[in-house]
């Protein structure tokens, strides 16, 4: 499978952001129509999951140590993953 290049990916992300709808972001950038709409989809499954982290996020800094450690436990039965920082995130 073919993967688009950070340059193509945003170069279509631009045209889309601009106002263009899909057909036109397909013939100014070359793409195909299913790759607009697939890199589209991508974009918004990543701004979802983003926005529920941040969401988690202000809960945590709101609530309580007892209350924290009770989000984590359900998140943990639940199976969502926590990502902890990189040695480059670290100060």
């Amino acid at each position: 499978m073919n993967r688009l290049s950070d340059e193509r990916r945003a170069q279509i992300l631009t045209a889309l952001v601009e106002g263009n709808s899909i057909r036109s972001t397909c013939r100014m950038t070359g793409a195909a129509k299913a790759t607009v709409l697939r890199l589209l989809e991508q974009v918004v499954n990543r701004m979802d999951r983003l926005e529920e982290r941040v969401d988690f996020a202000e809960r945590m800094l709101e609530t309580s140590s007892r209350e924290r450690q009770s989000l984590l436990s359900a998140m943990k039965e639940a199976g969502v993953r926590q990502e902890r920082p990189t040695k480059e995130g670290r100060r």
